[in-house]
């Protein structure tokens, strides 16, 4: 039976998904950013205004809905490519 992608995140040490029921509908860039940190991956508001969110203005700041915002943090983080750390490629060299 393989784990769910919550499960793995804990066992690797971060947090699970949040429970959206405790969370508000719609969010700003910055609280956004906020729980992305928390739950995904480091950002900042600034890099949220290229994401493909519908962001609707509410007081002259952008709101956007919480389950669109975690929908393509998600995409993001299954879509990262793993890079290898470490020195140059299969020629190796000691170091006397």
């Amino acid at each position: 039976m393989g784990l769910t992608d919550d499960e793995k995140r804990r066992l690797t040490g971060g947090t699970g998904l949040p429970d959206l029921s405790k969370l508000p509908v719609r969010v700003s860039r910055k609280k956004a950013a906020e729980l992305i940190t928390q739950f995904f991956f480091e950002t900042s508001p600034r890099s949220l205004e290229r994401w493909p969110v519908p962001w609707v203005l509410i007081n002259g700041r952008a709101h956007g809905k919480l389950i669109d915002i975690f929908a393509v943090a998600e995409s993001k983080l299954t879509d990262a490519t793993a890079v290898m750390g470490g020195r140059g490629g299969s020629s190796q060299r000691r170091i006397a």
